[in-house]
């Protein structure tokens, strides 16, 4: 870099921290409501806060996401003790916030400029997919920093002659995103090939020896990495005898008959509410959303403009189209760079690649699953706009020294304008102000996110602790539930199949041991519309008429009392079981 450019950057540094700070605050405000997105009420604070009221760490069968590894979750217990639901999301951001650093950290000392360093933290943590993670109780943002650090202190390993300092963060932070969610797998085996690939390119390689090291410090890195993700390993081995379970279930029961068997599998999910394996993730793109082959394939490039929160046939989230663009351009004119700046580049770019593609072709794309790319691209990005600016200056012929200071800034501010306006636009949506203020109260904010909340307050504070209730089509949301519930769709279809009769249902349910229903009325009458045959729904009407009364009622959530033999049901619930739709 030359002086000019340096000297040219450096006066935009007060605009870039002020935009740098301003983002962080907003996303503080954003963060601080209490939570009301799915898998934070699913999973996130839901499995923490049961292993609290056990006491401990204890297997829950019914819910098959408590298997996962959870070390962010971990974190998340020490807020949900003192009573803290919004403090999570702050521990969430703040992985948010290393993995930023990171970025920083490495392009500015690779391009020697705080201000390209600057720009690519800010690419990053204003991708409309990072703040909206940033303002939720999930785990992601631990994943994509843990995998970006393994990822880069491997860089550094190699760079440093293959110190044992950087090969043990590396390993270490990989055994760290493998205990965060199960796709840090995928980072597992990324990083584990680039080892050799890695050990092959140093200049320490000499013949025949290179190919031992490799085998050896790749040996080192699998078995450190595995080892801090043990614990986790270790626990679901002796709870169901596959380390990594659900995943590749049937392959370790076949192995050890101490697994879960078929059975016991199927009824988990089941109680879980678990949905069946169903058809390949193509053909179901194609019959659900009417996408063409070539739409459908060309997902990964799609995803870069295309995004939508909340869509599943736009990857439910967004990115931002420059990280494509520029991470592209950051390959044009590398004849002129160094071997290793040359590796790097490549490193990167083919570890978004893999891991983009194995992603696509194994799951139905959304965007936060492919989260541990953002960061290597945020960095390739920088490279490219650095490099777009050269091409500007080279190619306009821009002579005047004003316009030359000016336009790394504009074209880092063009880059990032539709970061910000969706920054803007989320707090049309959340709304923290609102509850910040004191003008809306916490269950009052809750209820207007959440129409399942009155059905849970109710719930709460009339209904006595000894009932078990059955959740049905309620979406697993199990966090504001002060009363053991358990959602069973599955479980509650393949009993009407069996119920001969209304009474035999209410039967098999109260052997269950359930005493009263949570449903969703709209979602229960699309399944007797369109699933139940014409037996099972006159058992279900019978049932719903005769053997429940409805206790509570409101924008579709229905909470029911399943009702001992000769009890009379409420005058009232002819009435509720047209509304649900039976």
């Amino acid at each position: 870099m030359g002086p000019m450019e340096t000297t040219f950057t450096r006066g935009h540094l007060p605009a870039l921290g002020i935009l740098l700070a301003g983002l962080i605050f907003s996303i503080g405000l954003l963060a601080g409501v209490p939570p009301v997105d799915r898998d934070a009420l699913t999973h996130h604070l839901a499995v923490p806060k049961l292993y609290l009221q056990h006491g401990g760490i204890v297997e829950l069968p019914e819910i098959e996401f408590s298997y996962y590894p959870m070390n962010l979750d971990l974190l998340y217990l020490v807020p949900l003790s003192f009573g803290n639901d919004i403090l999570p999301k702050y521990i969430h951001f703040a992985f948010g916030l290393l993995a930023a650093t990171l970025i920083y950290h490495h392009t500015a000392n690779r391009l020697q400029s705080r201000f390209w360093g600057l720009a690519g933290a800010l690419m990053f943590l204003s991708l409309p997919v990072v703040v909206k993670l940033a303002i939720t109780v999930y785990v992601d943002l631990g994943l994509i920093f843990f995998s970006a650090a393994g990822l880069l202190a491997l860089l550094r390993w190699a760079e440093s002659g293959m110190r044992w300092r950087w090969m043990i963060v590396s390993a270490v932070s990989c055994g760290l995103a493998l205990g965060t969610k199960y796709n840090g797998l995928i980072t597992f085996f990324l990083l584990s090939a680039l080892v050799p690939f890695l050990t092959a390119r140093s200049r320490r390689r000499a013949g025949s020896g290179a190919l031992a090291r490799g085998i050896g410090w790749t040996a080192a890195f699998i078995c450190l990495s595995l080892a801090v993700f043990s614990p986790w390993m270790i626990r679901n081995v002796r709870w169901t005898g596959n380390p990594i379970y659900p995943l590749y279930d049937g392959v370790f029961r076949s192995l050890s008959p101490s697994g879960k068997t078929q059975a016991e599998e199927a009824g988990a999910a089941a109680a879980a509410g678990e949905p069946s394996q169903g058809l390949n993730h193509f053909v179901a793109r194609r019959l659900v959303f009417g996408e063409s082959a070539l739409e459908t394939f060309t997902i990964p490039i799609r995803i870069f403009f295309q995004g939508e929160d909340d869509d599943p046939k736009y990857f439910d989230g967004r990115l931002n189209p420059g990280l494509l663009f520029f991470s592209v351009l950051a390959f044009f004119g590398t004849a002129a760079l160094g071997k290793r700046e040359r590796t790097e580049r490549l490193v990167l770019a083919g570890f978004s690649l893999f891991y983009l593609l194995y992603t696509f072709f194994t799951v139905d794309m959304r965007i936060r699953y492919v989260g541990p790319i953002l960061v290597p691209l945020a960095i390739l990005s920088v490279y490219g706009m650095r490099q777009a600016v050269r091409l500007l200056e080279g190619r306009c012929r821009i002579r005047s020294v004003r316009w030359r200071a000016a336009l790394p800034l504009v074209l880092v501010a063009l880059t990032l304008a539709p970061n910000f306006f969706y920054l803007a636009r989320q707090f049309e949506i959340v709304r923290p102000l609102d509850y910040l203020t004191g003008r809306v109260g916490r269950e009052e904010y809750i209820a207007r996110h959440r129409k399942d909340y009155p059905a849970f307050q109710f719930i709460n504070t009339a209904l006595p602790q000894e009932v078990k209730i059955l959740g049905l089509y309620m979406g697993n949301r199990l966090y504001y539930a002060d009363r053991p519930l358990v959602f069973g769709d599955r479980f509650f279809e393949q009993a009407l199949s069996r119920a001969g009769s209304p009474e035999g249902l209410a039967g098999l349910l109260q052997e269950r041991g359930f005493s009263h229903i949570l449903l969703r009325g709209d979602i229960l009458g699309l399944v007797a519309a369109e699933t139940m045959t014409p037996r099972d729904l006159a058992v279900f009407q019978g049932f719903i008429q005769g053997h429940t009364r409805t206790l509570f009622s409101r924008d579709g959530f229905f909470v029911m009392e399943i009702l001992k033999s000769g009890s009379d049901p409420s005058p009232h619930t002819v009435g509720n079981a047209a509304a649900i739709g039976a």
